[in-house]
């Protein structure tokens, strides 16, 4: 066994499985438990693969009804966003050059953005 190896106890698999309900990410649980990332993926994995085709149903209904309730936009969020995609098309690229290679819209590149705070 690895030095830095997990000892999981049922509470943690249960904990695990709660997380992967609720729309929680390997990342945040691996930081909580202060292991590697793909240690809690194999982990999960493995639960999964022990449940019965109907407790994976129940889980994946749970997780998805989660990451519904936390993806909910208001709406003066999505009219921001769409009045945001609007001013984006009426930009246009300074080249040709710059539109074939994929180059960023003005105002929209980390160089422009940066000058743009600078003054």
């Amino acid at each position: 066994m690895k030095a830095n190896a997990v000892r999981w106890t049922p509470r943690d698999d249960a904990d695990l499985l709660e997380h992967g309900a609720a729309g929680g990410t390997f990342d945040e649980f691996a930081e909580r438990m202060q292991c590697a990332v793909e240690s809690v993926r194999a982990r999960y994995l493995r639960l999964l693969a022990l449940m019965t085709v109907e407790e994976r149903a129940e889980a994946r209904r749970q997780r998805d009804n989660a990451c519904k309730q936390s993806n909910s936009l208001s709406r003066s969020t999505v009219e921001k966003r769409l009045a945001e995609r609007d001013a984006r098309r009426g930009l246009s690229h300074r080249s040709l050059t710059a539109e074939l290679l994929g180059d960023p819209l003005p105002g929209r590149s980390a160089l422009d953005q940066r000058q743009g705070s600078a003054r």
